[in-house]
């Protein structure tokens, strides 16, 4: 059964507060760019699209669609709302050549699963307008403090790091965590989706120098936000 993601936004508890606390900075960086000229809206990694139509109502956009790799969860999203197009899409195929352009592209807490990280990030950028379109992106951070805390909780509740490549061990993860060190290498992405474990957003800076873009980053708690867009900021 797929999770409902929306819970997460929603339900107010310890465990929601991170969750809730991305969503008002989302909303925040959002309400600052110039949506004057936007008509259409894009959310790549849409899950149950809960925030997908947040998003669409809240600034009016004409054409809304979501896109996940999740059926299940997509058949939800259709069922609660029907006014925004679901679509499937692979993060980790190559390009194709009959992709749609949108004025504003989100995807939120989603390369951190994707196992081909080069296709995912040129897949989104193929998706925006040139001129005119930007793109908000938010990882998790699994680096840095913010990663050596998360690793050990998780680690007191019992996670296992059976995912990763095989021979990977507790302490030579742990090791390379806490002298910041990439552990990107520690990826296991045979069937071409990964996990947090592993995730270092070192390789998503990497990515979008490679392709020239011009973006800002923001840490927000427990979160990296990039805006791409010459005209963007986060004020």
């Amino acid at each position: 059964m797929a999770f409902d993601h929306s819970i997460t936004y929603k339900k107010k508890n310890l465990r929601n507060i991170l969750h809730q606390g991305r969503l008002k900075k989302i909303l925040k960086i959002l309400d600052n760019q110039n949506m004057n000229s936007c008509y259409s809206y894009l959310d790549i990694g849409c899950s149950n699209g809960y925030l997908t139509s947040l998003i669409t109502q809240k600034y009016g956009f004409l054409i809304s669609k979501g896109v996940d790799h999740e059926n299940e969860n997509l058949n939800i999203a259709r069922n609660r709302y029907n006014d925004i197009k679901f679509n499937y899409i692979d993060l980790n195929k190559p390009v194709g050549n009959t992709l749609e352009n949108y004025d504003v592209i989100t995807c939120f807490e989603t390369l951190e699963h994707v196992g081909n990280m080069d296709n995912a990030i040129q897949q989104i950028l193929a998706f925006a307008k040139s001129d005119s379109s930007f793109i908000l992106i938010s990882v998790p951070i699994e680096i840095y403090h913010w990663g050596i805390v998360k690793f050990i909780i998780k680690m007191i509740y019992g996670y296992s790091l059976k995912e990763l490549k095989n021979g990977t061990t507790f302490l030579s993860y742990f090791k390379d965590l806490i002298t910041f060190k990439n552990i990107a290498k520690y990826r296991d992405n045979r069937d071409g989706w990964g996990t947090h474990f592993g995730f270092d957003y070192r390789e998503v800076d990497k990515l979008l120098l490679k392709y020239n873009c011009d973006y800002t980053t923001k840490n927000h708690l427990s979160t990296r936000f990039y805006l791409i867009h010459n005209k963007s900021n986060f004020m």
